[in-house]
C-alpha cells in the first residue's frame, strides 16, 4: 500500500480514513485532498490520486 511506503506502516489508518478516501474517488471534486495519520495527504486529480508525505512532500504512485 502506498501508505506504508510513504510512512512506512498503516496502523494508525481505521476504517474511517478508509471511507473518507472512498468518498474523494467517487463523490468529491477533482483537487480535493484527504488528509491522513501522521502527515500524509491524498489529492485526487483527474485520473490519479497523489500520495504526499510531510517530511520529504514526495509523490508515490
Amino acid at each position: 500500500m502506498t501508505i506504508a511506503r510513504v510512512k512506512g506502516n498503516t496502523r494508525r489508518l481505521t476504517f474511517a480514513h478508509i471511507k473518507e478516501l472512498e468518498d474523494l474517488i467517487f463523490n468529491r471534486p477533482v483537487n480535493s485532498i484527504v488528509d491522513l495519520p501522521k502527515g500524509v495527504s491524498v489529492v485526487k486529480k483527474k485520473n490519479q490520486l497523489f500520495f504526499y508525505g510531510v517530511e520529504k512532500y514526495k509523490t508515490l504512485f
